[in-house]
């Protein structure tokens, strides 16, 4: 059965961004239908740089072999740098779909940012079992206890801490 294209890719329009990506593995029709008629399956990701003594997020404008990498300040923390032979307090656990999870060395306070946006939320503080676990060269190292992801299924980001020695 032929089905029109313009008809197949006004229903995947209608499909929110993450189940159109699933749709492309249906069959050929579909994936050539998503590729070639939405948007983001037309631009791409790019490389995300974090600068661990400062604090910024850098994102890399043009990766083509062609040219000359460049970068783009993408967020920068607010908190003044102290210490400039040690990481600042603030640092990156990961990052997912654009958002970024920090994590607040001195506090153990972990906040997901849009850097597109600027909201921030933050998340309940974790139940400490013990300083001591925490510490790497005499400085807390809570960012090491954590991730962040994005889970399909449900739908929902979770931020999972684990258990760690150091």
């Amino acid at each position: 059965m032929d089905f029109p294209t313009d008809a197949l890719v006004e229903i995947l329009l209608r499909l929110p961004p993450s189940a159109r990506r699933r749709a492309r593995l249906v069959c050929k029709l579909w994936r050539e239908a998503v590729d070639e008629r939405t948007t983001e399956m037309q631009s791409r990701a790019k490389p995300l740089l974090w600068n661990y003594r400062l604090a910024v997020a850098y994102v890399v404008d043009d990766v083509s072999p062609s040219s000359t990498e460049s970068c783009s300040e993408l967020w920068r923390s607010s908190k003044p740098y102290t210490y400039p032979h040690f990481e600042a307090d603030l640092q990156l656990i990961t990052t997912c779909n654009g958002l970024l999870c920090l994590c607040n060395n001195e506090t153990g306070d972990v906040t997901l940012l849009n850097p597109a946006t600027g909201e921030t939320l933050s998340v309940p503080p974790l139940p400490c079992t013990g300083d001591k676990f925490f510490r790497r060269y005499g400085r807390r190292s809570w960012e090491r206890a954590y991730s962040f992801g994005y889970h399909p299924t449900s739908g929902r980001y979770k931020v999972v801490h684990g258990p760690m020695q150091i």
